[in-house]
This record gives C-alpha cells, structure tokens and sequence, in this order.
C-alpha cells in the first residue's frame, strides 16, 4: 500500500488526464447509447441516405432528399457499418455514433499530446496537456454532436488531425518555440 503512494505522487497528471479521458469517453457512450435514434438535427434525414446506400451504394441525386448534397464520405462509413451491425437503424445507428465518437476522441489525443510536446517547461507541461484535453473533452457542442448522426464530429475530428499533421513537421524543428512565444496550432483547433 506504501508503495502506491510515491507512484501516484509521480503520475498525478497522467491519471488525472487518463480520467478525464474516461469520463469523457462514458459520457459519450451513454449519449451514443441513449439517445433517441433519430436524435440530431439531420438524423432520420441522414439516415435514409446511409439506408439508401447500403442498398445500391450509389450516390443519391443531390436533389433527392435533404442530406443527399453532403459529401459521401461519412455516409459511406456509416452505410458499411449499416451493413456489419444489421438492417435495423437502431444497432447502426449507435455504431455510427460510437466509431464518430472514437474519432472524436483520437482527435482530442492528438491535440493533447500536441500540446504536452509543444510546452517546453515540465512544470507546466501537464497542467496545460489537462486543461487542453478537458476544454475538449467536455466542450458541449462536442458532447451533443458526438451522439448525433451527423457528420459534424468526423469532420471536424478529421480535419484537426490533418492540421496536427500539416504542424507536426514544423514543430519539430522548431522544438518548442511556439509555447515559448505565446503562438500555436492548438490555440486555433
């Protein structure tokens, strides 16, 4: 029991940002779970476009119903996972949501190790890696949308992991020099 002690006095950001992580994470699944299946602003819209491609995975007439415009690509997945989880929307539906939901989170990773690497004070490193990976974690228009079938949270979640690729060359060569001066990617994801 000593022992545990010192371990947690080393590791006390890490385990707080493991448990916001989680608690992030089950706040997410019991939105995915719970909610409605036709919950969101565009869902039984956007569901009869995943249910219509998993029938000929054609793309519809973009005049052909309200969600048929959107670019395919998250209706493709979420048709493949219409086809793994069964016809029925509800089982689909809350693998869309939850596999959005998963990226969402990847993405709150990434922007959170983006941070950690980009503070060259250590004392500061974990605290600012927290208040980032909280701010995310628990921002409402995230918490809301993740449980959505809609696009929104894919799309964001992809295109901050293209920024965070598109940064990642040049912080490395310029280790740190964004924290130092105040300036940084994050800031703007």
């Amino acid at each position: 029991m000593a022992a545990i002690v010192p371990f947690l006095a080393r590791h006390r950001t890490r385990i707080a940002i493991a448990l916001l992580f989680a608690a992030g994470a089950a706040i997410r699944v019991h939105n995915a779970l719970g909610y409605w299946v036709n919950n969101g602003f565009d869902g039984p819209f956007n569901w009869e476009y995943v249910r219509q491609l998993t029938t000929d995975w054609s793309l519809p007439d973009p005049q052909a119903h309200w969600s048929a415009a959107r670019p395919p690509f998250f209706f493709y997945a979420g048709a493949v996972l219409a086809r793994v989880f069964g016809p029925g929307p509800a089982r689909s539906v809350w693998a869309i949501r939850l596999a959005s939901s998963a990226l969402g989170l990847v993405a709150i990773a990434l922007v959170a190790r983006h941070v950690a690497r980009s503070e060259p004070d250590a004392a500061r490193r974990g605290l600012r890696t927290a208040v980032a990976a909280g701010l995310l974690l628990f921002l409402p228009a995230h918490l809301e949308l993740s449980a959505m079938l809609n696009e929104e949270i894919t799309v964001a979640s992809l295109g901050t992991i293209a920024l965070l690729l598109a940064v990642a060359p040049a912080a490395r060569a310029d280790a740190g020099a964004s924290a130092r001066d105040g300036h940084g990617a994050p800031i703007g994801i």
